[in-house]
């Protein structure tokens, strides 16, 4: 129960001093919180299902009473859940909430862009958004160019004849390798081995009929674009020592970025 005292501190002068103690405000305050989260609207949950809590709370809920269709899908597939399946939605969890925050919008100033875009003077609006088309429209150059290597790859693969001698190939397979493989091992191997034997002549024959030469930088510039295509075209300075590390074991020979562009 609050308590209030006064003090006086002068002739003309007091002090009043009040003493909560959280049973005074807690209540209420639950009441309130219960209360928004019955009528907040909030993208991604579902009308009344906003999880209006403190630290440390727990509440036990199915995914489907949570969250909306769209955004329960991508969670259910965080989850390792199969997505297809009608029941992944009905799987009871228990949350405990660690932390409550909020977030706010950066200001679009100077510090901003160098947290972003670390030495590439970015220093008004005007060239945030200039650097932000760069790579959208560098994401979609790679998506275009990779789904031209994928036509063409299928075009030469797929119309282009040539005849192997299977049994041999089968029985040259099972011998590979430490441990000689089964013949449901070889059977299952083959059409895979066919396609890389069979697209490595392909490619092969290209490469020498055509005088096609891949200077050792074009290798690694390659080898860091697929780096950073796998982490979403993220902007990263291509310069830092984790990238030369990712970098350097790949292309230790041409062979190994080739294969990795081609196969």
């Amino acid at each position: 129960m609050a308590t209030i005292s006064r003090s006086n501190l002068g002739k003309l002068h007091e002090k009043i001093s009040v003493k909560l103690e959280k049973s005074d405000y807690l209540p209420s305050f639950e009441k309130s919180l219960k209360e928004y989260g019955r009528k907040a609207n909030i993208p991604g949950f579902r009308k009344g299902m906003v999880p209006a809590k403190k630290v440390g709370d727990q509440l036990t809920l199915t995914l489907k009473e949570a969250f909306e269709e769209k955004e329960r899908e991508w969670i259910i597939s965080d989850l390792g859940l199969d997505k297809n399946d009608p029941a992944a939605a009905d799987k009871y969890f228990n949350i405990v909430l660690t932390k409550v925050g909020i977030l706010e919008k950066r200001e679009l100033n100077e510090e901003f862009f160098e947290q972003l875009y670390p030495g590439k003077e970015v220093k008004t609006t005007e060239a945030f958004r200039g650097k932000i088309k760069e790579e959208i429209q560098a994401y979609w150059d790679g998506q275009a160019t990779n789904q031209l290597h994928d036509q063409l790859y299928h075009e030469l693969l797929d119309n282009t004849k040539m005849e192997f001698p299977e049994a041999f190939l089968k029985n040259w397979l099972k011998t590979q390798g430490e441990n000689p493989k089964t013949d449901e091992d070889v059977e299952a191997d083959y059409p895979k081995f066919n396609t890389q034997l069979k697209w490595t002549l392909i490619s092969e024959k290209i490469v020498n009929e055509n005088n096609i030469q891949v200077d050792p930088q074009d290798l690694r510039s390659f080898a860091k674009n697929q780096l950073f295509s796998y982490m979403g075209g993220a902007n990263l300075a291509d310069d830092q020592p984790w990238v030369n590390d990712y970098v350097s074991p790949v292309c230790q020979s041409p062979g190994d970025c080739y294969d990795a562009q081609y196969h």
